[in-house]
């Protein structure tokens, strides 16, 4: 099998992401709903857990985006109708968002609310936990630079494993 991907197949980097994802989206559907029957402390516990499978897609899925724009991608079958094509690509791109998408909107509610988010108490994310949210604090004024700020967290952080930090 070749590791990158060809003009007919993809590759086992590609592949490999592509399942790896998979199977930790089907692992955060069952720790979110294990959560939903858990109470105090292991509940806490479980939402840690799904926090830092959340991170893991994240980072996943910009390496797999990053391996699709430097490699070339197979074409869809010529046997397929335009409005089969149309949906393929429309499928695609919207699983390409939400598999983006969900993750930063998970640390940004948990930062809204105080709550932190760590990578398998490994590191923590900047904005996550460290400092009382604008709402509680009823600050109204500063609501907004706190949200702002959590959307520039989310686009432009970068891990650091050597110091175990996320740099923004």
């Amino acid at each position: 099998m070749q590791v990158r991907n060809t003009s007919a197949r993809w590759g086992s980097v590609a592949q490999f992401l592509h399942w790896l994802i998979v199977s930790l989206i089907i692992t955060q559907v069952i720790l979110a709903l294990t959560a939903e029957e858990l109470h105090g402390m292991a509940k806490l516990a479980m939402l840690a857990r799904h926090k830092s499978v959340g991170i893991t897609i994240l980072m996943l899925a910009v390496v797999r985006f990053g391996w699709r724009l430097v490699n070339p991608t197979p074409p869809l079958p010529l046997t397929l109708k335009p409005y089969e094509r149309f949906l393929a690509n429309f499928t695609h791109a919207a699983l390409y968002v939400l598999i983006f998408a969900l993750p930063i909107t998970g640390w940004i509610m948990s930062s809204a609310r105080g709550f932190p988010v760590s990578w398998f108490n490994q590191f923590q994310l900047s904005g996550s936990g460290d400092e009382e949210p604008p709402a509680v604090r009823g600050d109204a004024g500063n609501a907004r630079s706190f949200w702002r700020g959590c959307w520039a967290q989310s686009r432009c952080c970068t891990c650091s494993a050597r110091s175990s930090t996320i740099l923004c």
